[in-house]
């Protein structure tokens, strides 16, 4: 299904070239080969990022209907009113996809929508990219080539983009700070005063965050406040006010936060697992704690997200 949109976009695209060449291009032929063009990136723009819902998206249907209507327009020779045409069936798309993602504000906030609103961002700047190309009407041959280039490098990047979940535009380090900050809540040092006591604070943080991702304490059922401060070689006291400060959350959301995103990575690995295990191998005492937990960070149940993520699958 991940490859179902580059296939159209491409096949469409050889489509498209072959009839001009056949019946002529009706017009300069490299305006007919940026308006194809348009027709790849538009394709690909319909393509759900990957925390969308596949299966349901309004996107499945909109290659097939643009590909018929581009090689109409070409069989034709009007295929100079099919800028209009792929620019409203982007804007459409857009305008679907923002209101999908604004209905609901709440999730706008949680910590695991943090990096996919990163990626609606930028997929909405590619779609006012590619709107703008196809806007500015150049007559010189030279300009017209520079926005053909720009236009081919956009279909494997717009793939990337949408197979991978990265942004491409921003580099590693800087994606991962953020998935990091939206994750475990580490706020950005500068954010607070240079005092030697939020400084070490923030050393204790980042070194409780670390010795989590890392040594993964809470696996272990009986793992406490009391038992992480000596690991951590420090006091409890000290250690609770610093994790309520710096995340926001008492030590017990702290800890189960870990154990939720644990246990959503076991069951994208392994989607055969129930509702129990995935609570007794993430440190969960018991199932009902599990699902009380898991609604508090994912806003749904662990069935309800279960059922979701494998109707991504299919």
């Amino acid at each position: 299904m991940k490859t179902f949109f580059f296939i159209i976009s491409l096949s469409g695209l050889v489509i498209l070239l072959t009839i001009d060449i056949l019946c002529g291009a009706g017009g300069t032929l490299l305006d007919s080969i940026s308006m194809d063009l348009l027709y790849a990136d538009a394709v690909l723009l319909f393509m759900p990022m990957p925390h969308e819902r596949q299966g349901k998206s309004i996107s499945f249907v909109l290659p097939f209907v643009l590909l018929a209507v581009c090689i109409l327009f070409s069989i034709v020779h009007m295929k100079q009113y099919l800028t209009v045409i792929l620019i409203a069936f982007i804007a459409f798309d857009m305008i679907v996809r923002m209101r999908a993602k604004f209905s609901k504000v709440r999730d706008l906030f949680k910590s695991n929508e943090v990096w996919n609103n990163v990626l609606d961002y930028v997929n909405l700047f590619n779609a006012f990219l590619v709107i703008m190309l196809v806007s500015l009407n150049f007559t010189h041959p030279f300009a017209k080539c520079m926005v053909i280039l720009v236009q081919v490098a956009l279909v494997p990047i717009v793939f990337f983009q949408k197979i991978n979940g990265k942004t491409v535009i921003l580099r590693n380090r800087k994606e991962k700070l953020i998935k990091s900050i939206a994750n475990a809540n580490l706020r950005d040092p500068k954010d607070y005063d240079d005092s030697s006591e939020n400084r070490r604070m923030g050393a204790l943080y980042k070194m409780a965050t670390e010795y989590m991702e890392n040594k993964r304490p809470y696996l272990d059922d009986k793992f406490s406040l009391e038992s992480f401060s000596r690991m951590l070689f420090t006091n409890k006291v000290y250690l609770s006010r610093t994790v309520n400060v710096l995340s926001g959350r008492n030590f017990r959301q702290f800890v189960n936060h870990y154990r939720v995103r644990y246990s959503t990575d076991l069951f994208k690995q392994d989607p055969r697992l129930k509702v129990e295990e995935l609570a007794m191998m993430s440190g969960f005492h018991t199932v009902v704690s599990y699902n009380m937990a898991f609604r508090l960070f994912m806003d749904e149940t662990p069935s309800e997200w279960m059922r979701r993520y494998r109707s991504t699958l299919l």
